[in-house]
C-alpha cells in the first residue's frame, strides 16, 4: 500500500495524484495517520467528493492552476513525500 512505501509520519503533508476511489482511499488513511493531504482533482464531482469524504484537506485542479506553485503555497514549501495512488 502507498501508506506503508512512502514512510511519511504524521504531521507531514502528502499529494495524492487522483481523486478516484483510490486515491480518495490512500488520503483517507494517510488523514488517519495524522498527515495533511492534498489531492490533485480531475472532475468537479471527483473534487466535491474529496473534500465532503473527508479525504481532502486541499483539493487542486491541475487544469486551472499552477499546481507545484499552489503546493508550496498551501505547505510552505515543505512538501516531500508524494505516495502513489497506483502501483506499478
Amino acid at each position: 500500500m502507498a501508506t506503508g512505501q512512502s514512510s511519511t509520519p504524521a504531521g507531514d503533508v502528502a499529494l495524492v495524484g487522483g481523486s478516484g476511489p483510490i486515491g480518495l482511499l490512500t488520503a483517507a488513511v494517510l488523514k488517519g495517520i495524522g498527515v495533511t493531504t492534498i489531492i490533485i482533482g480531475l472532475t468537479q464531482a471527483r473534487k466535491e467528493k474529496a473534500v465532503s469524504s473527508g479525504a481532502a484537506d486541499h483539493v487542486l485542479d491541475d487544469s486551472r492552476e499552477d499546481v507545484p506553485a499552489r503546493v508550496r503555497e498551501v505547505t510552505g514549501g515543505r512538501v516531500r513525500t508524494s505516495p502513489s495512488s497506483a502501483t506499478a
